[in-house]
């Protein structure tokens, strides 16, 4: 089951990996980002850094950016597999570390490890 703090740290690596918007953008929020992707790089629990991670949801709220890092509050993801196709793969968190998901086929990069996403077969 997936915490809280892992769907932070989802929407903040899918957030990190956008090329505007405002953690594309020296400041504030982004130095707070990116140290919390420092953090759990080198081994840092997600949970452990709840209280950051609603900072910068906090941040992200006041600066009006309305989806914040809770993904209850933003449109939903566009998921694979939606549309009547199976869903056989998926790429995900390389450290396993988040709960990240991407459609294959797609060069996505994980901003808080900074590897590749990895593909994860799902069983039908």
């Amino acid at each position: 089951m997936e915490t809280l703090a892992q769907e932070q740290l989802a929407v903040l690596c899918a957030r990190l990996d956008e090329e505007a918007g405002p953690l594309a953008a020296e400041g504030p929020m982004r130095t707070l980002a990116t140290s919390i992707a420092e953090r759990v790089r080198a081994g840092e629990d997600p949970a452990a850094l709840a209280e950051c991670l609603d900072e910068l949801d906090d941040q992200l709220l006041r600066a009006g950016y309305a989806g914040g890092l809770g993904s209850h509050r933003s449109a939903p993801p566009q998921l694979p597999g939606l549309g009547g196709h199976p869903v056989l793969e998926v790429m995900t968190c390389p450290g396993g570390r988040c709960a990240r998901v991407a459609r294959p086929g797609r060069d996505g990069t994980c901003r808080v490890f900074g590897r590749p996403l990895e593909p994860v077969r799902l069983r039908p």
